[in-house]
């Protein structure tokens, strides 16, 4: 799912609109953390918990989802809007989808792995 996800974003190249962007939609960065931890967890679910035949996957991503709006203290509808909002104005998207790829990319990944949501323990 996040790989269609990923697609969506980078797939809407329009022309974008330089208006302001409303106070009920994330702002870039915090929009680029939450979407970071969003995939992260989306990846997990659906390329290594769908071989586990005692979880389901589509029941995992959606808690694991609903520790990453916790966690952010944002609501799933916000962040739905925002990614609507975002993939309509498709150069703050691409602004927003670099930042996630240089976050990702500036992990050190000689560091032993922590777990970043505690929900992953409980399924």
């Amino acid at each position: 799912m996040s790989k269609f996800l990923f697609l969506f974003f980078a797939s809407s190249l329009l022309i974008s609109c330089g208006e302001k962007t409303p106070k009920d939609v994330l702002p870039q960065d915090k929009m680029a953390t939450v979407l970071l931890d969003y995939l992260k967890v989306d990846n997990y679910a659906f390329d290594h918990l769908k071989n586990d035949s005692t979880i389901n996957d589509t029941v995992a991503a959606l808690k694991m989802q609903k520790a990453v709006f916790a966690k952010h203290k944002v609501s799933r509808e916000a962040f739905e809007k925002s990614i609507n909002y975002y993939a309509d104005h498709p150069k703050t998207l691409n602004v927003i989808l670099d930042s996630v790829i240089n976050r990702q990319m500036r992990k050190d990944t000689t560091k032993k792995p922590t777990k970043v949501l505690p929900v992953i323990d409980n399924l």
